[in-house]
Protein backbone atom coordinates (compact mmCIF):
# COMPACT_ATOMS: atom_id res chain seq x y z
CA UNK A 1 0.00 0.00 0.00
CA UNK A 2 1.66 3.37 -1.42
CA UNK A 3 0.14 6.56 -0.20
CA UNK A 4 1.55 9.80 -0.33
CA UNK A 5 0.42 13.29 1.28
CA UNK A 6 1.98 16.67 0.50
CA UNK A 7 0.59 19.33 2.13
CA UNK A 8 -1.94 17.71 4.28
CA UNK A 9 -4.00 16.04 1.24
CA UNK A 10 -3.73 12.95 -0.41
CA UNK A 11 -1.95 12.85 -3.94
CA UNK A 12 -1.27 8.86 -4.56
CA UNK A 13 -2.75 6.33 -3.61
CA UNK A 14 -1.09 2.59 -4.99
CA UNK A 15 -2.84 -0.49 -4.23
CA UNK A 16 -2.34 -3.44 -6.53
CA UNK A 17 -2.08 -6.92 -5.99
CA UNK A 18 0.80 -7.36 -7.94
CA UNK A 19 3.13 -5.15 -5.81
CA UNK A 20 1.27 -5.80 -2.19
CA UNK A 21 0.35 -9.54 -2.84
CA UNK A 22 -3.21 -9.32 -1.30
CA UNK A 23 -6.24 -7.64 -3.78
CA UNK A 24 -8.85 -4.99 -2.50
CA UNK A 25 -12.52 -6.19 -2.71
CA UNK A 26 -15.86 -3.83 -2.87
CA UNK A 27 -16.40 -0.97 -5.09
CA UNK A 28 -14.79 2.49 -5.12
CA UNK A 29 -17.33 4.97 -3.50
CA UNK A 30 -18.47 8.20 -4.42
CA UNK A 31 -16.18 9.77 -1.59
CA UNK A 32 -13.22 9.40 -3.82
CA UNK A 33 -14.08 12.75 -5.92
CA UNK A 34 -13.56 14.22 -1.99
CA UNK A 35 -9.51 13.60 -2.95
CA UNK A 36 -9.71 16.65 -4.91
CA UNK A 37 -5.60 16.71 -4.33
CA UNK A 38 -5.35 13.54 -6.20
CA UNK A 39 -2.70 12.88 -8.84
CA UNK A 40 -1.81 9.36 -9.25
CA UNK A 41 -4.55 6.38 -8.67
CA UNK A 42 -3.38 3.10 -9.11
CA UNK A 43 -5.91 0.12 -8.07
CA UNK A 44 -4.46 -2.33 -10.70
CA UNK A 45 -5.17 -6.17 -10.14
CA UNK A 46 -7.63 -5.98 -7.34
CA UNK A 47 -11.03 -7.46 -7.26
CA UNK A 48 -12.98 -3.75 -7.50
CA UNK A 49 -16.53 -4.39 -8.46
CA UNK A 50 -19.53 -2.53 -9.42
CA UNK A 51 -19.82 1.14 -11.38
CA UNK A 52 -17.09 3.62 -11.73
CA UNK A 53 -18.96 6.16 -9.69
CA UNK A 54 -19.16 9.75 -11.83
CA UNK A 55 -17.70 11.70 -8.66
CA UNK A 56 -14.46 10.63 -10.42
CA UNK A 57 -15.10 13.54 -12.73
CA UNK A 58 -14.38 15.55 -9.38
CA UNK A 59 -10.28 14.69 -9.72
CA UNK A 60 -9.34 17.09 -11.77
CA UNK A 61 -5.38 16.76 -10.88
CA UNK A 62 -5.28 13.66 -11.58
CA UNK A 63 -2.37 12.73 -14.25
CA UNK A 64 -2.49 8.60 -13.89
CA UNK A 65 -5.39 6.77 -13.27
CA UNK A 66 -5.04 2.65 -13.37
CA UNK A 67 -7.74 0.53 -12.81
CA UNK A 68 -6.96 -2.05 -14.99
CA UNK A 69 -7.55 -6.13 -14.32
CA UNK A 70 -10.40 -5.66 -11.68
CA UNK A 71 -14.15 -6.37 -12.28
CA UNK A 72 -15.63 -2.76 -12.54
CA UNK A 73 -18.48 -2.95 -14.48
CA UNK A 74 -21.43 -0.68 -16.26
CA UNK A 75 -21.07 2.43 -18.57
CA UNK A 76 -17.43 4.48 -18.45
CA UNK A 77 -18.81 7.63 -16.76
CA UNK A 78 -19.32 10.86 -19.05
CA UNK A 79 -17.31 12.85 -16.37
CA UNK A 80 -13.79 10.98 -16.84
CA UNK A 81 -13.62 13.83 -19.68
CA UNK A 82 -13.72 16.36 -16.60
CA UNK A 83 -9.96 14.86 -16.05
CA UNK A 84 -7.85 17.12 -18.24
CA UNK A 85 -5.13 16.88 -16.55
CA UNK A 86 -4.49 13.17 -17.00
CA UNK A 87 -1.56 11.57 -19.41
CA UNK A 88 -2.72 7.92 -18.76
CA UNK A 89 -5.77 6.46 -18.58
CA UNK A 90 -5.91 2.21 -18.24
CA UNK A 91 -9.57 0.64 -17.71
CA UNK A 92 -8.59 -2.56 -19.69
CA UNK A 93 -9.66 -5.98 -18.14
CA UNK A 94 -12.94 -5.26 -16.83
CA UNK A 95 -16.33 -5.02 -17.41
CA UNK A 96 -17.30 -2.05 -18.72
CA UNK A 97 -20.03 -1.82 -21.45
CA UNK A 98 -21.72 0.67 -23.89
CA UNK A 99 -20.70 3.41 -25.57
CA UNK A 100 -16.61 5.38 -24.53
CA UNK A 101 -18.05 8.64 -23.82
CA UNK A 102 -17.37 11.38 -26.25
CA UNK A 103 -16.00 13.61 -23.77
CA UNK A 104 -12.95 11.54 -23.47
CA UNK A 105 -12.10 13.91 -26.32
CA UNK A 106 -11.31 16.50 -23.76
CA UNK A 107 -8.76 14.41 -22.53
CA UNK A 108 -6.11 16.97 -24.81
CA UNK A 109 -2.99 16.01 -22.26
CA UNK A 110 -3.67 11.68 -22.44
CA UNK A 111 -0.35 9.92 -24.13
CA UNK A 112 -1.36 6.21 -22.80
CA UNK A 113 -5.00 4.93 -23.27
CA UNK A 114 -5.57 0.83 -22.56
CA UNK A 115 -9.32 0.28 -23.20
CA UNK A 116 -9.10 -2.99 -24.53
CA UNK A 117 -10.86 -6.45 -22.90
CA UNK A 118 -14.43 -4.85 -22.17
CA UNK A 119 -17.30 -5.31 -23.66
CA UNK A 120 -17.68 -1.80 -25.35
CA UNK A 121 -20.19 -1.51 -28.05
CA UNK A 122 -17.17 1.60 -29.38
CA UNK A 123 -14.38 -0.09 -31.93
CA UNK A 124 -11.24 -0.31 -29.73
CA UNK A 125 -7.86 -0.49 -30.69
CA UNK A 126 -5.80 -3.18 -28.55
CA UNK A 127 -2.82 -2.14 -27.18
CA UNK A 128 -0.93 0.06 -24.82
CA UNK A 129 1.59 2.68 -26.26
CA UNK A 130 0.12 5.06 -28.89
CA UNK A 131 1.70 7.69 -30.03
CA UNK A 132 0.45 11.00 -28.56
CA UNK A 133 -0.87 12.34 -31.95
CA UNK A 134 -2.72 9.31 -33.43
CA UNK A 135 -4.49 8.66 -29.90
CA UNK A 136 -5.30 12.63 -29.90
CA UNK A 137 -6.70 11.61 -33.13
CA UNK A 138 -8.75 8.52 -32.50
CA UNK A 139 -10.08 10.65 -29.39
CA UNK A 140 -11.59 13.29 -32.28
CA UNK A 141 -13.49 10.51 -33.62
CA UNK A 142 -15.26 9.92 -30.14
CA UNK A 143 -17.25 13.75 -30.72
CA UNK A 144 -20.86 13.61 -32.09
CA UNK A 145 -20.94 13.54 -35.84
CA UNK A 146 -17.34 12.79 -36.87
CA UNK A 147 -17.26 11.74 -40.38
CA UNK A 148 -13.21 10.28 -40.17
CA UNK A 149 -13.53 7.52 -38.29
CA UNK A 150 -13.53 5.13 -41.36
CA UNK A 151 -9.89 6.96 -41.81
CA UNK A 152 -8.74 6.22 -39.24
CA UNK A 153 -9.87 2.84 -38.45
CA UNK A 154 -7.54 1.75 -41.57
CA UNK A 155 -4.40 3.06 -39.34
CA UNK A 156 -2.54 1.79 -37.29
CA UNK A 157 -2.59 3.40 -33.52
CA UNK A 158 -0.43 0.65 -31.93
CA UNK A 159 3.07 1.87 -31.76
CA UNK A 160 6.38 0.62 -29.95
CA UNK A 161 8.51 3.94 -29.99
Amino acid sequence: LGVTVEVGRVTKFVHSKYTIGEPLTGTIPAEIGALDGLTYLNLRGNQICGHLPSEIGRLTSLICLDLDDNRLEGPLPAELGALTALTELYLHNNNFTGEIPSTLANLTNLEFLLLDGNNLDTDVPSGLLFKKKKLQRYLATLRPNHDMLDKYEKQPFLSYK
